[in-house]
């Protein structure tokens, strides 16, 4: 299981990169890059203290998850006051970052209620562990849609605006 928390860790670290490069404020870009040291923090601990290298970390990941979920509402609140979008008449569903940012929402927040149950569904299997474990797999089917429809967006954009 160490193996998914080092994934999740590299993970973190890319997709707070990629927030620091869409968002715009200057200070949430540092807040961003300074809320990596503390996540790094909660890794090291869930690992060496909490849960072990045995088990699914799940303080990690749903902390890593919430964390991620609220980069994700700043990016999507940062498009709809965009001053210059609205200027050059631009909607934000036609930007690739709106449906990468769409995608990544949806999966994280459906997996945050599977990481912070995975322990505790994995020694009490039942029907609670396949209607969550359904609803991950769920949202990650769409959110592959939503990143596909992004990537659809890149090759038809002729604006070149974030």
């Amino acid at each position: 299981m160490i193996f998914f928390s080092i994934m999740y860790m590299l993970q973190f670290i890319i997709l707070s990169m990629y927030y620091m490069a869409v968002i715009k404020n200057r200070v949430t870009r540092l807040v961003i890059l300074l809320t990596i040291i503390p996540v790094f923090i909660i890794f090291l601990l869930d690992l060496y203290r909490w849960e072990g290298f045995s088990v699914y970390n799940s303080y990690f990941a749903s902390a890593r998850n919430i964390i991620l979920i609220v980069y994700a509402i700043l990016f999507f609140l940062q498009l709809l006051g965009d001053e210059q979008l609205i200027k050059h008449s631009v909607f934000i569903n036609t930007l690739p970052d709106f449906w990468f940012n769409a995608g990544l929402f949806i999966y994280l927040c459906s997996t945050v209620m599977r990481n912070l149950s995975y322990n505790y569904f994995s020694s009490h299997p039942g029907a609670a562990t396949n209607y969550i474990l359904s609803l991950s797999f769920v949202a990650g089917i769409i959110q592959l849609i939503l990143i596909f429809i992004g990537l659809m967006k890149v090759k038809k954009s002729k604006h070149g605006y974030r």
